[in-house]
């Protein structure tokens, strides 16, 4: 992917300001600033002065060790969207689009990388396009089936790799989603207490929720991305007990694309997109669970 967009084109992207903490599911409060339509800086997740350093130059020094073996992110990532409320009606998010965002040196958003666009609020369909494309051409398509037993489909629109398609697969017991691609299995799943303590102790910050993406080799699992989402990470203005709220997408790719463990350059590695589509079903399946908890609430308070 090419990260180095022209000046005059991201100048033409608007920026997300800080969602209202009154009102965070509003969709006009991550609508382009109309006061400075360029900074980026009010989006950043607040940090305590301890901690103002970035994940990249805290990482440089630490390597966190799961029970999948070590973790060293090299790049972050911040997604901005409000998720769903436990107090709200059952309804179909108002947000269309999710930016999101590169991470600076200092911990900071910067400029907006991806944007998911959702064309219709009843509908869970998405497209992933580059921040910089003002065509807004999808690099990747999602589109979600009716029924409880259909999964979502992702499409990776890739000019070098041709298209892929792969399946979502879900399980009922369970809120891990796993799917196929470039010949590789790989699973998402949620960090249990004693991954989230660590993951917190490393970071010098809390870490309320952690979803871990792990590439599946029989027995063995290495871990290769995950979403923190704490006090300072989570998006700005919403709690931990929303449901598909943003937090920090840190990604460790470079063994996925090195020439060595039978993987060429440019090969079936995993890519950047397919985390970030990938994770963005994960959200909106906390979003759907949600909104089936609090439909099940009502209609046992509504009765027969």
């Amino acid at each position: 992917m090419d990260m180095k967009a022209s000046d005059n084109g991201l100048r033409r992207l608007p920026s997300y300001s800080t969602v209202d903490p009154q009102n965070p599911f509003d969709a006009a409060s991550i609508a382009p600033s109309a006061k400075n339509p360029f900074d980026t800086a009010s989006l950043a997740p607040s940090t305590a002065a301890s901690t103002s350093a970035s994940l990249l130059s805290h990482s440089s020094s630490t390597t966190i060790t799961h029970t999948s073996g070590p973790f060293t992110p090299t790049s972050c990532l911040q997604i901005q969207t409000p998720g769903h409320s436990m107090v709200a009606l059952p309804t179909p998010p108002k947000t269309l689009e999710t930016p999101i965002f590169s991470v600076g040196p200092t911990g900071r958003c910067e400029v907006p990388v991806y944007i998911s666009n959702r064309p219709m609020r009843t509908k869970g369909h998405c497209d992933l396009v580059r921040a910089e494309d003002e065509t807004r051409t999808p690099i990747a398509t999602t589109r979600y089936r009716l029924g409880p037993s259909a999964d979502p489909v992702v499409e990776i629109l890739d000019d070098a790799m041709g298209r892929t398609e792969f399946t979502m697969e879900t399980r009922w017991t369970s809120r891990t989603l796993a799917f196929e691609f470039g010949g590789r299995r790989f699973e998402w799943r949620y960090g249990g207490r004693r991954e989230r303590k660590r993951v917190a102790e490393a970071r010098g910050e809390g870490c309320d929720s952690l979803l871990i993406l792990e590439r599946v080799m029989g027995d063995e699992r290495r871990q290769i991305a995950r979403l923190v989402r704490g006090e300072e990470t989570r998006t700005p203005g919403t709690k931990k007990s929303n449901a598909g709220n943003g937090g920090r997408l840190e990604l460790s790719l470079e063994g996925e694309w090195s020439s060595g463990d039978e993987v060429k350059v440019g090969g079936s590695g995993i890519t950047e997109a397919v985390v970030v589509v990938t994770v963005l079903v994960m959200l909106k399946k906390e979003i759907d669970r949600m909104r089936g908890w609090q439909a099940v609430a009502i209609a046992g308070v509504l009765g027969p």
